[in-house]
């Protein structure tokens, strides 16, 4: 072969590869530290281009082009349409045996955030600290000081707790209710 694309005798599928060893093994003769189009093993999407609109892998079991995939990792634009887009990677599966539509479960957005059961992670943090959201009301915000000076650490489900300042030698914990601070 000339390494283009290869077929084995056990149907394994080569792309820059000879001799694949998995049902789809992609090559290249070199690894890259950049993160252009170019340097891409597999690239989904290119020219589609609309607000809010996905491009992702679907998992799992349908019996029909039509049907709803199980599960899926994808992106979402967010950013307007143009040249340069930013968006939000978002994972989704469903949780019944018909063919409805997967419910995203997780959103990375493309600030940092992270959301688990919510679709929009809260973005109230310090500027260059990133927030986990968990779904519902409850809120968790997980905040690191640049340069590895303090840590602190934010909770909310319904009343305040606080952790602050954990790498320090003079750190404390704080417990708040309503922001008024209970015990030290």
């Amino acid at each position: 072969g000339n390494g283009l694309i290869s077929i084995d005798t056990s149907g394994n599928v080569g792309i820059g590869t000879d001799s694949p060893d998995s049902k789809l093994n992609i090559s290249k003769t070199s690894f890259s530290t950049t993160f252009t189009s170019a340097d891409s093993y597999i690239r989904i999407g290119k020219n589609e281009n609309a607000q809010n609109g996905y491009q992702f892998i679907g998992f799992g079991y349908n019996d029909q082009p039509t049907s709803q995939v199980p599960a899926y990792i994808g992106f979402q634009q967010t950013g307007t349409p143009g040249n340069y887009t930013k968006g939000d990677l978002v994972f989704g599966t469903r949780n019944v045996t018909t063919d409805t539509a997967p419910t995203e479960r997780m959103r990375i957005d493309s600030s940092g955030n992270v959301g688990i059961g919510v679709t929009t992670p809260y973005t109230g943090g310090t500027a260059g600290r990133r927030v986990l959201d968990v779904g519902g009301t409850s809120q968790a915000l997980l905040a690191f000081s640049v340069g590895g000076a303090a840590q602190s650490y934010f909770f909310q489900d319904g009343t305040d707790f606080t952790m602050t300042n954990l790498a320090t030698a003079g750190g404390s914990i704080v417990f708040q209710n309503n922001g008024s601070e209970r015990m030290r």
